[in-house]
């Protein structure tokens, strides 16, 4: 009488699968997980997409080695996923590959001082966990990307001294997080938007060196946090508004270089610790008031 295929099978397959429960992990699978290949193939296709690497800063960038120890890379120790990629004063050249949006895990991305050309990939958006981006000293133009208000946990957003233009999108207002914002030495246009008023944990705001025209936005007055705002070089005109006097926290306030017009206001006296008044190259008349003497 012949016995069930099952049943002459089922000892054979038990024996197998104790076989393979004991094996290490490592001789089990010799494949990297496929997290950690789409994190190579996006650092592959940035390298790839460089013009220039004059000196050699990407050299070690091989597959032959783990890319948590290429030069700008910082791993996560459990995932190995890139959390950041600072390659910071490279002098690299070309674009930024809009193939870095599939980093899932970045936290920081700095690439200033270095000369990257074209507009900046909205497919940053994709960057949920970002919390700093800086991309200033550089030679990127157009608008900035709406899609970057998708990354919330933003801090720290510099795109200063680059060829960016256009008006600042209201969008940005989203990103509630937002620490330190630097915009300057661009071409951005228009009034200084109110939004900016939204940004309640801001601490430094950048924006000098643009073509911004018109008053300076009571909405700034709701940023109490604010310590350094930097609005010279622009055409802002009207007169120094009453509401700075209460942003206590200020420890730097530079206007010069615009069209402010009016006197020197005697409540900026208020500001006990501000250390930097920039006031040069303004219309404003009349004496110093004697309250900024107490300032120390």
């Amino acid at each position: 009488m012949k016995m069930p295929l099952a049943l002459l099978l089922s000892p054979l397959l038990l024996l197998l699968l104790l076989f393979l429960s004991a094996l290490p992990s490592s001789q089990m699978s010799s494949s990297p997980p496929p997290s950690y290949d789409s994190d190579l193939q996006a650092l592959l296709a940035f390298k790839h997409s460089l013009s220039l690497d004059p000196y050699n800063s990407l050299l070690d960038w091989s597959p032959r080695h783990s890319f948590c120890n290429w030069t700008g890379i910082l791993c996560s120790s459990r995932h190995q996923r890139v959390l950041s990629l600072n390659l910071t004063g490279m002098s690299l050249l070309g674009p930024i590959s809009p193939f870095l949006g599939n980093l899932s895990f970045l936290t920081v991305l700095a690439l200033k001082n270095n000369s990257f050309q074209g507009r900046i990939p909205p497919q940053l958006g994709r960057l949920s966990r970002l919390r700093i981006l800086r991309l200033s000293f550089n030679q990127l133009e157009g608008s900035i990307p709406t899609t970057l208000t998708s990354c919330r946990s933003l801090q720290v957003l510099i795109l200063s001294y680059n060829l960016l233009s256009n008006t600042i999108p209201s969008q940005l207002s989203l990103l509630l997080q937002l620490e330190t914002l630097y915009l300057g030495g661009n071409q951005f246009t228009g009034t200084i938007s109110p939004f900016l008023g939204n940004l309640s944990s801001l601490i430094k705001l950048g924006l000098e060196k643009n073509r911004f025209h018109g008053s300076i936005p009571i909405q700034l007055s709701m940023l109490t946090q604010l310590k350094q705002p930097y609005l010279w070089g622009n055409n802002l005109t009207g007169t120094i508004p009453p509401f700075l006097g209460n942003l206590s926290s200020l420890t730097d306030l530079e206007l010069s270089n615009n069209k402010l017009h009016g006197t020197i206001p005697p409540f900026l006296g208020n500001l006990s610790s501000l250390i930097d008044l920039e006031l040069a190259n303004n219309k404003l008349h009349g004496n110093i008031p004697i309250e900024l003497g107490m300032l120390t």
